[in-house]
């Protein structure tokens, strides 16, 4: 009879924690707080209530600016998958003009991240050279051209967060994207139904 107990209470337990870790990987990733889930505009509204502020749309995409983790003057954008809901959640922050700067934002934002989410999945930070770029003109130069990576992406249940720095015709920023798993995959299930 006691075994019988002690049978039932580890499998109860074992009940539970596989129902717990079903759930979170059948839970959207969230922005803000805010699911990545809905259609497009019901997300920009829920980031109007955030304090964005809309802009415009543009090649399917609502585009918003605001304040993010600390940073004035963020652009953020709002991809939506084969349909209207939304998939991902890009954010871009301010243009930086020194390496230095950049460079601080990215190890700024970097740090909250692994302290919000913990050890990265994957890091990566090099020059496309054989040695470093001596100096902070240098440095700035090459992100211009595209000749560096600087990549952190953190793996989650529901999704994934992949921090850069990048250089969008000839500006420099670091950039933020948030990626749900489900609705993209749903979008993919909608594109491979084209076929």
């Amino acid at each position: 009879m006691k075994k019988t107990k002690i049978f039932l209470v580890i499998a109860i337990l074992f009940c539970t924690f596989a129902n717990v870790m079903g759930q979170s990987s059948n839970e959207h990733l969230t922005f803000k707080g805010v699911p990545i889930d809905g259609s497009v505009s019901n997300f920009v509204n829920k980031m109007k209530q955030k304090g964005f502020t809309y802009v415009r749309n543009y090649d399917r995409k609502a585009i918003m600016n605001g304040t993010f983790a600390g940073y004035n003057d963020c652009y953020v954008y709002i991809y939506p998958n084969g349909t209207d809901i939304v998939r991902m959640v890009a954010v871009s922050f301010p243009e930086c003009k020194s390496w230095t700067t950049l460079y601080g934002n990215y190890v700024d934002i970097k740090s909250m991240l692994i302290k919000k989410y913990g050890t990265p999945f994957k890091e990566e930070e090099r020059w496309d050279s054989y040695s470093e770029p001596k100096d902070d003109n240098s440095k700035i130069w090459a992100v211009k051209m595209e000749r560096c990576k600087f990549q952190t992406v953190f793996r989650l249940d529901n999704g994934i967060i992949m921090l850069n720095i990048s250089s969008i015709d000839m500006h420099c920023n670091v950039g933020l994207v948030y990626s749900d798993d489900i609705n993209s995959e749903k979008g993919q299930e909608s594109a491979i139904e084209d076929l």
